[in-house]
């Protein structure tokens, strides 16, 4: 999972029953969204360091003898102008295909997520992932999802947008509740 605010990898084994056991988690703190939502670019000093994270879960796949890969990315990546640089680089060093993943994607997959932790089959549910790029809605009728949405709000997005400085006007409080 390569994100706006950080960059996930989870190797889980699949059971008979159709469940997963997670083998393996492991967090790279690689900032991809700092300055693209202002700039429209990945700097090259994070995309080295995105590089040097997939290096590492290369290694760590490779010890772990991973059958399959998915390796995806969100709003940082998939916004950003030389978005496609970021993939081929990161591809051609480990071998890992990064795919960019829609808005509605990255909604329909967290609502995968939820429901298998949490019965949704029984209920009406909201279910809500905030990250840093991006927030999405998903709303789930007795399992189905009724409605979904992917919204340009996420932590990073809006700190780096309406945050800047140290001290925070009313004007920038302002704007950021607008």
């Amino acid at each position: 999972d390569v994100g706006s605010n950080a960059m996930r990898l989870k190797i889980v084994e699949a059971k008979a029953d159709g469940g997963v056991e997670t083998v393996h988690q492991y967090r790279a703190p690689v900032r991809l969204g700092h300055e693209v939502f202002l700039t429209g670019f990945l700097n090259e000093e994070v995309i080295e360091e995105a590089v040097g994270a997939f290096a590492e879960f290369r290694g760590v796949l490779d010890e772990s003898q991973v059958d399959a890969t998915r390796a995806i990315a969100t709003s940082a990546t998939r916004e950003a102008i030389n978005g496609d640089k970021l993939v081929e680089r990161i591809h051609s060093s480990s071998g890992i295909q990064l795919e960019l993943i829609s808005g509605g994607e990255e909604a329909r997959l967290v609502q995968l997520a939820v429901s298998r932790k949490i019965d949704l089959h029984d209920k009406i549910s909201l279910v809500i992932d905030i990250g840093g790029g991006s927030v999405e809605f998903d709303v789930i009728d007795h399992g189905l999802i009724v409605y979904s949405n992917s919204l340009r709000l996420g932590t990073v997005r809006l700190h780096e947008t309406f945050l800047r400085t140290d001290s925070v006007s009313d004007l920038q409080i302002l704007l950021l509740k607008a």
